[in-house]
C-alpha cells in the first residue's frame, strides 16, 4: 500500500513524470504524501470528467478510458525515491525556477 510504503517506511517520494489527463504539470516535483495519495484515490474513485467529444477522439484501447492506477502501473506517473530505509543517505535534488 501506498501509505505505508511513505507513512511507515518514511520514504520521500517525488514525481517526477505524470500524464494528463489524471494530472497536471503541477505534479512534477510534488512530494508523494498523504495528501497526494488521497488526491489520487478521488482521481481513481471518480474517473476523469473529460466531455464526449474528446473521449470519442480516443482509441478503443486508449488507457485514458480506465480509471487512474494507485500504482501507476499504465505509465499514469513516475516518481524518484530519495530516501527511504535502505538509503543511507538522503539524495539531495534542487528546484530549478
Amino acid at each position: 500500500c501506498l501509505r505505508t510504503l511513505i507513512v511507515e517506511n518514511k520514504c520521500h517520494i517525488v514525481f517526477s513524470c505524470v500524464k494528463s489527463p489524471w494530472f497536471d504539470a503541477s505534479w512534477c516535483g510534488k512530494i508523494m504524501d498523504e495528501e497526494a495519495i488521497c488526491k489520487m484515490i478521488i482521481i481513481s474513485r471518480d474517473g476523469l470528467q473529460i466531455a464526449e467529444s474528446e473521449r470519442s477522439e480516443w482509441g478503443l484501447k486508449d488507457p485514458r478510458r480506465t480509471n487512474l492506477d494507485l500504482g501507476g502501473e499504465n505509465g499514469e506517473y513516475h516518481t524518484m525515491v530519495l530516501d527511504g530505509p535502505l538509503y543511507q543517505y538522503e539524495i539531495a535534488i534542487q528546484a530549478i525556477s
